[in-house]
C-alpha cells in the first residue's frame, strides 16, 4: 500500500514537471512567433521602404533624362537659331545689293542716251535698261517673301496667324499659283495632271495661305531639279478629301531627312540649288505645316534618293 502512495507522487511529481516543460516551451513558442512576425512586419517594412526608394530613383533618373533632353534642345535651338540669323543677314542682304547695283547700271545706261542716238542704238540701250530693271524687280519679288516668311513665322509663334475662311475653288487657286511660277520659271515645264476632267472643287479655306502653300511646293520642285526637267502638279479626291501634289525629279531626299522637313530653320544638308536663287531661310515648310493644319488638313512627302519627291497635302471637303 505505501509503495503505491510513493508511486502516484511519483508520477504526479513527473506529470506536474511535463506540465512546466510543456507550459515553458509553449512560452519559448510564442516568444519565436511574436519574433518570426516582428521580423516579418520589419522586412515588409523594409521592402516598403525599398520599393519607394527604387520609385524615388526611377522618378530621378526621368526628370534627369528630361532635363539633359530639354537641355540638348535648347543648345540644339540655339545653334540653329545661331545659324539662322546668319543665314538671315546674308540673305537679305543680298537682294538688296543686287537691286542696288542694277538701278546704278541703269541710271548710267540713262546718262548714256544722246539726241543723235539711232532708232536701233535707243531701242538697244533701252531693252538694256529694261532687262537691269526686271532684275531688280524678281530681287524684290525674293526680298518680299523673305520678309513674308519672316512675318509668318513671328505670328505663328506669337498664335496670331490669321486665316480668312470662304468658300472657293482649289483648282482656281492652283491654276493660278502654277501661272505665276511659270511666269516665273518661263524656260521650265509644270504639268497640271488630272485637271482636264475637273471643272470646279469646292472647299473652305484662306485661298491666298493654300496658293502660298502650293507656291512654296511649285518654288522649291523647281529651284532642287534640274533645268531641263518638268515639274507635276497632280489632285485626286475621295469621299472626304482632296489631295494635291507636286512632283519633282530632283535628287531625292533620305527618311531620316524626311522627318525633320517640317521644323523650323532646318535645311537638307548636301542639297544644292539646280536652278535659281538659292536663297532660303528654312522656314518655308514648316509655315506650310501650320497652315494646313490649320485647315484640318495633313501634308507629308514621299521621296527616294536619288529619284525625286512627291509633296503633297489634303483638305476637307465642305461638311
Amino acid at each position: 500500500m505505501e509503495g503505491s502512495v510513493q508511486e502516484e507522487q511519483t508520477n504526479y511529481q513527473e506529470v506536474r514537471a511535463l506540465r512546466v516543460r510543456i507550459a515553458e516551451l509553449e512560452k519559448i513558442q510564442q516568444e519565436q512567433n511574436l519574433a518570426l512576425h516582428q521580423e516579418k512586419e520589419a522586412r515588409k517594412a523594409l521592402e516598403t521602404r525599398l520599393h519607394t526608394v527604387l520609385n524615388e530613383r526611377d522618378r530621378l533618373i526621368e526628370e534627369l533624362t528630361e532635363a539633359q533632353d530639354n537641355i540638348n534642345a535648347l543648345l540644339d535651338a540655339n545653334q540653329r537659331m545661331d545659324e539662322f540669323l546668319g543665314i538671315a543677314s546674308h540673305e537679305l542682304r543680298t537682294p538688296l545689293t543686287t537691286i542696288n547695283g542694277n538701278i546704278q547700271l541703269a541710271k548710267r545706261r540713262l546718262k548714256a542716251f544722246r539726241l543723235d542716238d539711232t532708232r536701233e542704238d535707243f531701242a538697244n540701250k533701252v531693252d538694256v535698261i529694261r532687262e537691269m530693271l526686271e532684275r531688280a524687280e524678281r530681287q524684290v519679288r525674293v526680298q518680299n517673301r523673305l520678309v513674308g516668311d519672316l512675318l509668318d513665322i513671328s505670328r505663328i509663334q506669337a498664335n496670331r496667324l490669321e486665316l480668312h475662311f470662304q468658300e472657293c475653288d482649289l483648282i482656281t487657286v492652283i491654276k493660278e499659283a502654277v501661272e505665276d511660277q511659270r511666269a516665273s520659271w518661263p524656260k521650265r515645264l509644270i504639268v497640271l495632271d488630272n485637271f482636264s476632267c475637273t471643272q470646279e472643287i469646292r472647299i473652305e479655306a484662306d485661298p491666298d495661305r493654300i496658293g502660298q502653300v502650293i507656291t512654296n511646293y511649285l518654288t522649291n520642285a523647281l529651284k532642287y531639279s534640274a533645268p531641263e526637267t518638268g515639274v507635276n502638279v497632280a489632285i485626286s479626291s475621295t469621299a472626304q478629301e482632296v489631295k494635291v501634289a507636286v512632283q519633282d525629279a530632283g535628287p531625292g531626299i533620305s527618311t531620316e531627312e524626311q522627318a525633320q522637313l517640317w521644323q523650323r530653320f532646318y535645311r537638307v544638308p548636301g542639297i544644292s540649288v539646280q536652278n535659281g536663287s538659292g536663297v532660303s531661310l528654312g522656314l518655308g515648310l514648316h509655315i506650310c505645316r501650320t497652315i494646313i493644319e490649320r485647315h484640318g488638313g495633313h501634308l507629308g512627302v514621299d521621296s527616294i534618293q536619288g529619284e525625286g519627291s512627291t509633296f503633297w497635302f489634303t483638305l476637307p471637303f465642305i461638311a
